[in-house]
């Protein structure tokens, strides 16, 4: 169990810093305080299903991010796969019409160039 809360309190700490916003907006999107995430980040308070379900929702990632270490996360395509799946439900129309671009692109060899592609 103690590994567990390890992991989870690591994997809020990479998501907070990947996200690349400021802690109060993040922990806006979140629906928790500013000193809550803090705690999180920091490892020095428990959290709660809700707090989970929080996280999730405002830092666009799965239950799963938040438990395992990044390493064991994708281990096939198809885990992959869910994991985007997963993400992609987060995500508006607009911001969904860019992915299909970004996917048919990919798929049919186009070099892709994520300034015009945003741009669109």
């Amino acid at each position: 169990m103690e590994k567990t809360k390890e992991l989870f309190h690591l994997n809020v700490r990479r998501l907070v810093d990947k996200d690349g916003r400021d802690l109060q907006a993040i922990a806006d999107s979140c629906g928790i305080s500013m000193s809550m995430l803090s705690q999180l980040k920091a490892g020095s308070t428990g959290y709660s299903a809700k707090t989970v379900e929080n996280l999730c929702n405002g830092l666009k990632c799965n239950p799963a991010e938040l438990f395992y270490s990044p390493d064991d996360l994708f281990e096939s395509k198809s885990d992959l796969i869910l994991s985007i799946q997963a993400r992609l439900t987060t995500l508006n129309h607009d911001e969904l019409s860019l992915i299909v671009t970004i996917i048919d692109d990919l798929v049919v060899g186009r070099p892709l160039n994520l300034k015009t592609t945003v741009a669109k």
